[in-house]
C-alpha cells in the first residue's frame, strides 16, 4: 500500500509539472440520483380468520409519478416473523430480525423493479397480532456511486448527497419511511392522529414540512372508546424523529373515524402543538411522522402522512447516467 501511495504521489507530481494539476485534488465523485428520491404509497387490506385466529394483511405498493426511480425494496415492520408470506413474481422475501424495527423485506430481482407511476399487488402476510399503525420502508433502484483515488486515499468514499456510507448509522434510518396498517406488538395500543398546520383543521392532508421549518405543527391525538385520552400521560408524548415534546396540550371534541368505530359519537381528543424545528424532519425520508407515549401504563404508537422537503440533487455533471460506465472504485450504500 505504501509503495502504491508513493507511485501515486510521483504520478501526481508528474501531472503537476506537465499539466499544472494540483497534487491534493479533491475526491472526484460520480453521483447517481439517490435511492431516497421516491414517493411511494402502501394500502393495506386486513381480514381475520376466527377459526385459525390469524389476521391476513394484503398490501398494494404504489410508486408515484413524482418518483425519480423505480422501487426495488419494500419493508413492513413487524415484531415477529409472519406466517404464510406471499410474494409477487420475480420478487423475493425474508424476515430481518437484526434491524430496528424488525421487518419483513420484499425485494425485486434485477429488471423487475416497480416502475414509476405503477402499482403492484401480491404482497401478503399472516399474523396472530392485531392490526394497528405500523411503519413501512421503501428504497429506489439507484446506481452505485463511484469515486476516483487520490494521493492520500486510494479508496475514498464518494461524496454524494442522499447516500450514506457511515456504518454507525442504523440501516433503517437511511430509508424512506411511511405509515400503513400491520401487526402490532403485543401490549401496544393503537393511536390515531391527524397532522395539520392550522390549529383547527379537518382531516390530515399530508402537510408540507421542511427540515428547518420555522413554523408550528398541530397534532390531534384522537380519543375513542378504546383510547381514553384522560388516561394519557402527556409527559411521555414524543413526536417525530426528534422525539419532540408538545409546547401546549388542549382537550377538544372530535369524531374519530380512523379507529373503525361505528356511529358519529364525538370523543374527547388532545390537540398538541409542536415547534416544527423540534420534529427532526429529514428531507426525502420522512413521508410520515410517528407519535409514542403511555396510556394507562401501556405504550401507544401512531402515525400519519406528511409531505417532506425534497433534498437537493447533485449537480447534473455529478450524476452518472451511464450505468455501464467503468470507474476505478465502487462503493455500495445500505
Amino acid at each position: 500500500m505504501k509503495k502504491h501511495i508513493e507511485y501515486l504521489t510521483y504520478f501526481h507530481a508528474f501531472l503537476l509539472l506537465i499539466f499544472g494539476l494540483p497534487v491534493n485534488a479533491q475526491t472526484q465523485s460520480n453521483c447517481p440520483i439517490p435511492p431516497t428520491r421516491v414517493d411511494a404509497a402502501v394500502t393495506a387490506e386486513v381480514t381475520f380468520d376466527k377459526k385459525a385466529s390469524l389476521y391476513t394483511y394484503k398490501y398494494t405498493l404504489s410508486n408515484s409519478r413524482s418518483s425519480l426511480l423505480k422501487l426495488r425494496q419494500f419493508y413492513v415492520a413487524t415484531s415477529k416473523e409472519p406466517l404464510n408470506i406471499t410474494t409477487p413474481s420475480r420478487w423475493r422475501s425474508r424476515f430481518d430480525n437484526l434491524i430496528s424495527p424488525k421487518a419483513l423485506l420484499w425485494s425485486s430481482y434485477m429488471g423487475n423493479e416497480l416502475g414509476v407511476g405503477s402499482n403492484m399487488t401480491g404482497f401478503s402476510i399472516q399474523s396472530s397480532e392485531a392490526p394497528g399503525p405500523t411503519k413501512y420502508f421503501v428504497m429506489g433502484d439507484s446506481d452505485v456511486p463511484t469515486s476516483t483515488a487520490t494521493a492520500d486515499d486510494d479508496e475514498p468514499a464518494p461524496v454524494c448527497p442522499g447516500f450514506n456510507f457511515d456504518e454507525t448509522v442504523p440501516v433503517m434510518e437511511t430509508k424512506v419511511v411511511g405509515v400503513t396498517t400491520g401487526p402490532m406488538p403485543p401490549g401496544q395500543v393503537a393511536a390515531y392522529i391527524r397532522i395539520h398546520r392550522a390549529e383547527f383543521a379537518g382531516e390530515n392532508k399530508a402537510p408540507y414540512l421542511e427540515e428547518k421549518d420555522p413554523g408550528v405543527v398541530h397534532v390531534t391525538l384522537l380519543g375513542s372508546e378504546k383510547f381514553d385520552i384522560g388516561k394519557v400521560d402527556t409527559s411521555t408524548i414524543a413526536f417525530g424523529p426528534g422525539a419532540a415534546k408538545p409546547m401546549t396540550v388542549k382537550t377538544i371534541n372530535t369524531e374519530n373515524k380512523m379507529s373503525g368505530e361505528k356511529g358519529k359519537d364525538k370523543h374527547k381528543s388532545l390537540l398538541l402543538k409542536f415547534a416544527a424545528r423540534d420534529l427532526g424532519i429529514r428531507c426525502n425520508l420522512d413521508h410520515a411522522l410517528f407519535i409514542t407515549g403511555k396510556i394507562a401504563g401501556s405504550s401507544f404508537f401512531g402515525g400519519a402522512e406528511v409531505s417532506p422537503e425534497k433534498c437537493k440533487l447533485p449537480p447534473a455533471k455529478e450524476q452518472r447516467k451511464d450505468k455501464n460506465h467503468k470507474k476505478e472504485k465502487k462503493h455500495d450504500s445500505h
